[in-house]
């Protein structure tokens, strides 16, 4: 249940990171 979490966690964090990324190089 926990590595569960965590694994949903870092995808959340990944996408996260992908979009703000993304958002950057659009400035």
């Amino acid at each position: 249940l926990n590595e569960e979490k965590v694994a949903k966690a870092q995808t959340v964090k990944d996408s996260a990171i992908k979009n703000l990324e993304r958002a950057i190089e659009e400035e």
